[in-house]
């Protein structure tokens, strides 16, 4: 199979708009907020203003403990707190 370029996906009406700017043409949705003040500004979010990111799912090469059944697995997801097996995990 060989490599496509974007332009084969491109229909004969496409072509003449390619040089656009699509910013121009669409100016995208509305990005205002609630939160904003009387002069447009939106207030600064400190670090200790957001939650941390967790993983939903941890692979291991060596085996590790499910955290609900104890048994070695490679594959765990996040279940609250805590990483389990596939049959621990309440889908």
């Amino acid at each position: 199979m060989d490599d496509a370029s974007l332009d084969d996906f491109m229909s004969d009406g496409d072509e003449s708009d390619a040089g656009d700017d699509p910013a121009a043409a669409d100016p995208g949705p509305d990005t205002t907020s609630d939160t904003e003040d009387d002069s447009g500004d939106v207030p600064a979010v400190g670090a200790a203003d957001v939650d941390p990111a967790v993983s939903t799912y941890a692979w291991s090469d060596d085996a590790a403990t499910c955290g609900a059944c104890g048994e070695p697995v490679e594959r765990r997801w996040r279940d609250g707190d805590q990483l389990v097996c596939a049959d621990c995990k309440d889908w």
